[in-house]
């Protein structure tokens, strides 16, 4: 019925639309970031950095501030456990394929998401063109629930990647623990909530006209660094059987998504679209980083479909999320 459905013309053209507006824009300038270190081997440790310790931090405050999600903690609940049953399946299917590699090298590309980084540019730039905004008011008023509800995603990604990198690294469950807690942007976020429930006012100090052109700069560096990270990222040459792995996580990504939506029935609309892109977001930025400092990289191979998938895949996810979730 869905196959049959998105053959007819308003959701190809739909589909289109987001490719155009959010998916090609997002490869030019990764192609940009990729062409710039390519000549000038840029540093990427210091825009890691930046990226870790400002950037996001910044940007999840100021969308928390600006709305907070009706389910502000049942929706990054219900994300972590969409990636975890993701990182399940991983996990089976490396049992069940003969395939060489650690356990780990199938759960990472499982259950680590761009959202984490990329995919919440993808989500802005979806949620701020056509189809899903018709010209009706202004796109910047039209977002904010939907910015607000990815800056949850985005955080819920990042302590997650943060909790395995640490696992993978140590073994040990206290510095897991700690790794949780040493995310800057748990800490903005928790600032920006307490800020907006105690009713306190940023729009009349000094930093709110620079933080309304904020969403701007963070598209722009976000996309450039993803760039950075895909040359210095060991990229081996295509292999089918890492593709199809790919191509399975992003169908039974909706799927659960789907099924964990549908059946839990607490989510608005404009929360289902955006955790049901989400799902469908895979991991290409959370991949390189292991192994770029010593150029040996497990999980390298799932690179390159998980790049096409993002930019082929993912605006059929958006469409579906609007024909699934219509908002009314």
């Amino acid at each position: 019925i869905f196959y049959i459905s998105f053959l007819k013309r308003r959701h190809s053209v739909a589909c289109l639309s987001v490719f155009i507006y959010a998916s090609l824009p997002m490869a030019i300038m990764f192609l940009i970031g990729y062409l710039l270190d390519k000549h000038f081997s840029l540093d990427v440790r210091t825009y890691d950095i930046v990226t870790r310790y400002a950037v996001m931090p910044l940007f999840i405050f100021l969308s928390l501030y600006r709305h907070i999600p009706s389910h502000v903690t049942l929706i990054p609940a219900a994300f972590a456990g969409i990636l975890c049953l993701s990182g399940l399946l991983g996990w089976l299917l490396q049992r069940i394929l003969p395939e060489e590699g650690t356990i780990r090298d199938f759960i990472s590309p499982f259950m680590l998401s761009d959202t984490e980084l990329t995919g919440v540019v993808f989500l802005i730039l979806v949620f701020s063109h056509v189809p899903y905004f018709t010209g009706m008011g202004n796109p910047k008023t039209f977002i904010i629930p939907f910015v607000s509800v990815a800056s949850l995603l985005l955080l819920t990604s990042m302590i997650i990647h943060s909790v395995l990198l640490a696992g993978r690294r140590t073994h040990s469950l206290t510095e897991m623990i700690r790794a949780f807690f040493s995310v800057p942007s748990l800490y903005t976020a928790v600032a920006a909530v307490l800020l907006r429930s105690f009713n306190i006012p940023l729009e009349h100090s000094f930093l709110w006209p620079v933080l309304l052109h904020y969403d701007g700069v963070f598209v722009i560096l976000t996309c450039i660094m993803t760039g950075i990270w895909l040359h210095k990222s060991y990229s081996p040459e295509f292999k089918w059987a890492p593709a199809l792995l790919m191509l399975v996580r992003f169908v039974l990504m909706l799927g659960i998504s789907y099924v964990v939506i549908h059946f839990s029935g607490i989510f608005s609309p404009a929360e289902s679209q955006v955790l049901f892109i989400a799902a469908s977001i895979p991991a290409v930025i959370a991949l390189t980083d292991h192994g770029t400092s010593t150029g040996i990289n497990p999980t390298a191979a799932f690179i390159q479909p998980s790049l096409i998938i993002y930019l082929l895949g993912c605006p059929l996810a958006a469409v579906l999320a609007r024909v699934l979730f219509p908002v009314i």
